[in-house]
């Protein structure tokens, strides 16, 4: 299956309450790239399996620790507590560990304060 290019830019985020966690996004069906993945929630394990284009990612909630095709990786092996959390019934994922597990590029300009993800198929 072959995707064309994608590139998606996210402008004007601010920190606010979420801090260190600039770089997690909702778990929201309205960013164009999350659109060509198949994502699934697990409540029992309280994890979510995110597949596209032959790879795997599985993610827990409050876990540092995330599977891509089944090899265990730290999220951020810099930052171990960058983790996939619920906010308001909301699911929440590390941005940019997904974006880069699927093959994306993401950039960061921190004077525009602008996330731009792209996807070259």
């Amino acid at each position: 299956m072959q995707f064309a290019a994608l590139k998606y830019t996210l402008r004007g985020l601010g920190c606010g309450a979420l801090g260190a966690f600039l770089r997690i996004i909702f778990f929201n069906f309205a960013v164009a790239f999350i659109v060509l993945c198949t994502i699934s929630w697990d409540g029992t394990e309280r994890k979510v399996t995110v597949n596209f284009n032959g790879t795997t990612i599985e993610l827990w909630i409050d876990n540092p620790k995330a599977k891509v095709n089944g090899e265990t990786k730290w999220i951020d092996p810099n930052n171990h507590n960058v983790k996939p959390i619920i906010i308001n019934n909301r699911t929440m994922l590390p941005l940019r560990f997904v974006a880069e597990s699927l093959g994306c590029t993401v950039d960061w300009n921190p004077d525009t304060r602008t996330i731009t993800i792209t996807y070259g198929g």
